[in-house]
């Protein structure tokens, strides 16, 4: 039985993910208008406003020029934080997992499934991802982001989501 239910989430959770379309209130001002940001034109943006620079794509994925091809990789809090210590990508070294302040910058207020601009994030999932805070209330969660509302959320460290990569515009 207990396979069976984890079977059917799965399965209504991919078909969430494939079968969504974004859906965008144009009464409301975008929080991250293309303007804000500056593509390199190499699977990374920076945002003007934060002076961070995030990768375009989801970890697991790759930047093909046009867009983000493979699958987004699901990974615990842990082996989130590892992977980014250890991440190089377009020549820096410097990745880390945002705190969830800086993933919060992200989130596209004006859409839902997902909440980003999808201009600026190709391969976004509308699904959690990790950040590097902690719970303080509870040792053994951290925050998350849910991209298909963008409402942010405490979890199981243990709970796989997935991971996009931030670091310091020099």
């Amino acid at each position: 039985m207990k396979l069976l239910k984890l079977l059917l989430i799965s399965l209504i959770f991919h078909a969430n993910t494939v079968l969504s379309t974004q859906s965008c209130n144009n009464d409301i001002s975008n929080s991250t208008p293309n303007e804000h940001f500056k593509s390199n034109g190499d699977g990374t943006v920076i945002d003007n406003k934060t002076g961070l620079m995030w990768m375009v794509c989801s970890l697991g994925q790759t930047w093909t020029g046009e867009g983000c091809s493979g699958t987004a990789a699901t990974l615990n809090w842990q082996d989130a934080l590892a992977q980014a210590n250890d991440a190089t990508y377009s020549g820096f070294d410097d990745w880390y997992l945002p705190n969830i302040k800086e993933l919060s910058s992200i989130v596209e207020d004006s859409c839902y499934d997902p909440s980003v601009n999808v201009e600026l994030f190709a391969g976004i999932e509308s699904y959690g991802y990790w950040s590097s805070t902690p719970n303080v209330k509870s040792k053994s969660n951290a925050f998350y982001i849910e991209f298909k509302d963008g409402y942010l959320f405490p979890q199981s460290k243990d709970f796989p989501f997935h991971v996009r990569l931030v670091r310091v515009a020099n």
